[in-house]
């Protein structure tokens, strides 16, 4: 058997701005403005609760689970300007400071039902009665949509509501390090590093996931999870032989 079941495709454009190495600094700025669309994620993913309707594989036509439409990174090195000169050079030169900050838009979700009034059984998706975003001062990750944009079918037919039609919540982080190598021998370097990540441990939720994402259920529009960790601290010495 041959099945054709889901086609992508992706466009954006992409602009970087570099500052190459130069007195002690280097600068890497990178924007991308991008749109995944395709049928259906992969069958391990599972965010993407598949075609509602098997004859009708084009209403599974959406924004890709993993697409971001704007993601923003910034990172650079810089060496310290200290212990050019002194009794405490030793100790002050060769400091690196390192980071990166990255920023984007959320990902996309699918609304869907947590009955199956098809009885089809298929996982099914509600009617839409209006957009169901909700405005930014009204949203948080125990009211992240509008639940009452959308309503069972009173049929037991299909609902309208299409895939990925919703997004998740943006994401921010930045992540700081500092190094220093202590040069002994030809043959023999010490490294000392310090890095944080997630440094001002903001926290950037994932999408409700689960009940979290299903018209009836009582946890719906509630956000569980988290994108990354809370912030983590590291230090660490390397010996280079």
């Amino acid at each position: 058997m041959y099945g054709p079941f889901v086609n992508s495709k992706y466009n954006a454009l992409l602009a970087k701005l570099e500052r190459r190495f130069a007195k002690g600094m280097t600068l890497l700025a990178s924007y991308t403005y991008g749109h995944s669309i395709d049928g259906g994620g992969n069958q391990n993913d599972t965010n993407d609760p598949g075609p509602q309707d098997a004859r009708n594989l084009q209403a599974q036509k959406g924004s890709s689970n993993f697409d971001i439409r704007h993601r923003f990174v910034l990172s650079g090195l810089y060496q310290l300007p200290f212990g050019k000169s002194g009794a405490l050079a030793a100790l002050a030169r060769n400091w690196q400071l390192s980071g990166i900050y990255s920023i984007q838009t959320g990902q996309p979700f699918t609304v869907r039902l947590s009955t199956d009034p098809t009885g089809t059984n298929t996982t099914a998706r509600p009617n839409r009665l209006r957009d169901g975003s909700l405005p930014s001062d009204q949203r948080g990750p125990n009211h992240w949509f509008d639940s009452a944009a959308f309503a069972i079918p009173a049929c037991p037919c299909f609902g309208n509501s299409g895939r990925n039609i919703l997004r998740g919540p943006g994401f921010q982080n930045v992540d700081l390090g500092i190094m220093r190598d202590f040069i002994f021998h030809e043959r023999f370097r010490l490294q000392f590093r310090g890095e944080a990540f997630n440094l001002f441990n903001h926290p950037n939720f994932d999408i409700p996931a689960g009940t979290g994402m299903q018209i009836g259920a009582p946890q719906v529009g509630i956000i569980s999870t988290v994108a990354n960790p809370e912030r983590q601290i590291q230090i660490a010495m390397k010996m280079y032989f």
